[in-house]
């Protein structure tokens, strides 16, 4: 089953917002604050350029950055995507609950033969990242604190990036390397 093929009741998203024009273009204003805040533009297009995504995992219809993507309103369905083998982004809500229950789901796609590049916050005492990091093949520290889309001032944790992968990709552990995203940038 291609992407296409996939039915709206498997996750829905799939048509781009009728506000925010072609796919990649600059996201409408409305990023929220919380969970609504959106991922730094430069930093999604590094990640793009690289991995070259086939959707948004937790998005909003104001701050998608695919135009393929999955909502609160229309989440994705980890079943629907057994054997895809499509690469997908995450930038999963970071309240409590939200962030175990967005982990918990990585892994599920993961696991069906997805691979997932996600961008949380740096915790890797916390409970969901004991989730996340079994199946991750690395994981990457950023070299820089971040502001988010929506936000005017730099959020107050360090990130990173990780790559959940399907077990066939998988390590014991991740491979965990400082990230000079701004060389990245240069020489992309």
């Amino acid at each position: 089953m291609t992407p296409e093929q996939i039915p709206a009741a498997y996750g829905g998203g799939f048509n781009t917002h009728e506000k925010r024009g072609a796919a990649f273009s600059q996201p409408t204003k409305n990023v929220g604050e919380g969970d609504r805040q959106g991922t730094p533009l430069w930093l999604y297009n590094l990640l793009r350029k690289e991995f070259r995504f086939d959707g948004d995992m937790f998005a909003d219809h104001g701050n998608a950055l695919s135009p393929r993507y999955w909502t609160l309103e229309s989440p994705i369905v980890p079943s629907a995507f057994n054997g895809v083998g499509l690469t997908l982004f995450a930038n999963p809500p970071y309240s409590r609950g939200n962030i175990r229950a967005a982990a918990e789901t990585v892994r599920d796609v993961a696991n069906w033969g997805n691979t997932v590049v996600g961008l949380t916050r740096l915790e890797p005492t916390a409970k969901w990242w004991s989730i996340l990091r079994p199946i991750c093949s690395e994981v990457r520290l950023l070299d820089t604190r971040l502001t988010f889309r929506g936000q005017s001032q730099v959020y107050n944790f360090p990130c990173m990036v990780w790559v959940a992968c399907p077990p066939f990709l998988r390590r014991n552990e991740p491979h965990v390397w400082f990230w000079d995203t701004v060389k990245s940038a240069h020489e992309s």
